[in-house]
């Protein structure tokens, strides 16, 4: 009996993107959190999480080009390059978030 070549490959990237898409729900409601809540410690985590989302999503994205025999991956230094800008525009947003908030508060 033979094997299909074609199935694993596709479940691995399957994989890749559920993992990648539970992580960003994480990253949204863990900053969500720590916005309603105040407290810089979790709005931080939240900025990890997505950060680390938006690099799983790219490692899978390179993983599923390696299936596939493509030589499109994204390298390294994109994958972090990615990452730290996630992390740098979370960071930027809530920031604002925060300041427009003690704006309104008084």
């Amino acid at each position: 009996m033979t094997r299909d070549a074609g199935l694993q490959p596709e479940r691995t990237v399957l994989a890749w993107r559920r993992t990648t898409l539970a992580m960003a729900a994480n990253a949204i409601l863990v900053l969500r959190s720590g916005m309603q809540s105040g407290e810089l410690g979790v709005t931080w985590l939240g900025f990890v999480l997505a950060g680390l989302a938006v690099a799983m999503l790219l490692i899978g994205e390179r993983r599923r080009e390696e299936l596939s025999g493509s030589a499109k991956a994204p390298g390294r230094d994109k994958i972090l390059f990615a990452t730290c800008g996630t992390v740098l525009a979370c960071a930027a947003a809530v920031l604002a978030q925060m300041a427009d908030a003690t704006t309104l508060h008084g």
